[in-house]
């Protein structure tokens, strides 16, 4: 039991930005901002739509965001697209945004989620730099 709260301290901990206020001297925390991707998957060669979501991935993680990558969600090509849907919203759920690849559009799965995302009042973005607007206040 102390070893899952560790665990899940430790986590709470790399999931945080930890600044200092140079006016208050206090000490503040602020959560990442967790993003999930959503993009055509089905149909498309494998090394193609892992390279597309990778490199969001990386584009994303490198200012600041954690993210929810439905390739890495769903960790089998051999996945069902019942299967990998049903994993994925389970994620994209506790996701604060949504991150729309280009190809979302020709994709009956990214259409889901873009309409559950718009549904439960999560944001959704084409812009990476709107994404950063969002939370930059």
């Amino acid at each position: 039991d102390s070893e899952q709260k560790n665990r899940s301290r430790q986590k709470a901990i790399e999931l945080a930005e930890i600044h200092r206020n140079k006016k208050t001297n206090q000490i503040c925390i602020k959560m990442k901002k967790k993003i999930y991707i959503a993009g055509k998957v089905t149909g498309l060669p494998q090394d193609e739509v892992y390279a597309k979501f990778a490199d969001m991935q990386t584009n994303l993680e490198s200012v600041g965001f954690e993210v929810i990558n439905p390739i890495e969600v769903v960790n089998n090509a051999q996945s069902t697209w019942l299967e990998a849907m049903k994993l994925c919203i389970k994620e994209l759920v506790t996701c604060d945004a949504v991150y729309l690849l280009p190809c979302h559009t020709n994709s009956r799965g990214a259409i889901i989620e873009k309409q559950l995302a718009d549904n439960l009042g999560i944001p959704c973005h084409t812009n990476v730099f709107e994404l950063i607007d969002q939370w930059s206040n």
